[in-house]
């Protein structure tokens, strides 16, 4: 029984975003140079005060919805310097051949405890399974509702 779970695009572009924002915020020389103009508007804070910022409070939604438009203009998906922006097609496809991997069932990440109750039937588990998650840093504060049209498109088409 073969299956994977995979995220909605849009939605998992603006978490690996997040993440990635987060996780090489003052380690800008992992990321390439012509990415690195998001972070500016973040230059003079150290790490703690981001991170409490981004966090804990309602820091201007408008800097962090500028550093995203930001990164999205100047992003191409072409060396993403985080393992959170790469692509999921990639991986459900043979890297040889190019072909989808044949797959039982494909699941929504976002439905995990009703994805793997149902994967336990399949396969025949009837007792409760736990579910544990990776780690949620919250919301972050970035107001998708305020970002672009004109980026949003471009989302899609790096998704």
């Amino acid at each position: 029984f073969r299956f994977t779970m995979v995220r909605e695009p849009t939605s998992r572009f603006y978490s690996s975003y997040q993440e990635a924002f987060y996780r090489n915020f003052k380690r800008v020389d992992q990321i390439p140079t012509r990415y690195r103009s998001f972070l500016e508007p973040f230059s003079n804070l150290t790490r703690r005060t981001y991170s409490y910022l981004v966090q804990q409070s309602s820091h201007s939604t408008d800097n962090l919805t500028l550093a995203l438009e930001t990164f999205v203009r100047d992003y191409d998906a072409h060396e993403p310097f985080d393992g959170h922006l790469r692509l999921q097609i990639p991986r459900l496809t043979n890297s040889k051949t190019g072909r989808t991997i044949s797959l039982n069932s494909l699941y929504d990440s976002n439905n995990m405890n009703a994805s793997f109750e149902e994967i336990g039937t399949k396969i025949g588990i009837e007792d409760d399974i736990p579910v544990v998650h990776a780690y949620d840093r919250g919301n972050k504060r970035l107001n998708f509702e305020r970002v672009s049209y004109a980026t949003q498109r471009k989302i899609c088409q790096l998704s």
